[in-house]
């Protein structure tokens, strides 16, 4: 398979999970996604982060993205970044200190 055919297979598992609220796992079936047991590059990490790749390898070298050392060489686990990014949630309501006030009215 192409990278291009790739890139557009990954577009149509998207736009399912966009539609049908599931993750990719449900939608394609876990055997067939790889993602939970294949070790991935700072490049495809990106591409499903939707960031670039400065940024993942930023965050590596910051310690703050969590990955696998061979060698030189850096890899992820997408279950590991997933759980790195349900920790980065934040916001949503009661986030504010302060009610606001109308007219000075307290």
């Amino acid at each position: 398979m192409t990278e291009r055919e790739l890139q557009q297979a990954r577009a149509v598992v998207d736009v399912r999970c966009w539609v049908s609220g599931e993750n990719e796992a449900e939608v394609m079936g876990a055997e067939k996604v790889g993602m939970s047991d294949r070790l991935l590059t700072a490049a495809e990490v990106a591409g499903q982060l939707s960031v670039p790749v400065s940024w993942v390898r930023g965050a590596t070298r910051a310690g703050h993205l969590p990955h696998v050392e061979l060698g030189r060489y850096r890899r992820y686990r997408w279950a590991d970044v997933e759980t790195y990014i349900e920790q980065q949630t934040c916001g949503g309501a009661g986030f504010r200190k302060h009610t606001p006030t109308i007219g000075g009215a307290r």
